[in-house]
């Protein structure tokens, strides 16, 4: 039998030649151990990949915690005034619900002209009006 530093120094010719040679016997229980070897070494690498794959899921854990806590800790408790003088404050949520009350009467029109289309859909799907 070779030694390692033996089989390293063959060149690719001397390992084919070996390799061919079907006068060597194959030891009992060669292939039995050879299969043992390679589950073995994928279990192995699994398990490697398990830990690994725990290794990055926890860093990553670690690192949302990290930014939910500096977001938490850079928040104000209290809510900071943005108008000195109340009565600008007022003038500004009247302006904001004036804005929002345009909004909401141009949402109604549009509502009242679809109203006639909606309500004949509704007879035709409830049955009342057939359609020829």
């Amino acid at each position: 039998m070779k030694r390692i530093e033996e089989v390293m120094d063959l060149n690719i010719g001397n390992l084919e030649r070996i390799a061919d040679d079907s006068s060597v016997e194959i030891p009992e229980g060669l292939e039995d151990r050879v299969l043992s070897a390679i589950v073995a070494s994928s279990a192995d690498n699994i398990a490697s990949r398990g830990r690994n794959m725990l290794k990055i899921v926890s860093g990553v854990a670690a690192a949302g915690i990290a930014a939910c806590l500096a977001i938490m800790f850079a928040m104000s408790d209290q809510p900071e005034d943005t108008f000195d003088d109340p009565r600008l404050a007022y003038a500004e949520l009247e302006k904001a619900m004036s804005l929002i009350s345009s909004k909401m009467e141009r949402g109604m029109e549009i509502a009242a002209e679809a109203a006639p289309a909606i309500e004949m859909t509704d007879r035709i799907i409830n049955g009342k009006i057939e359609i020829e």
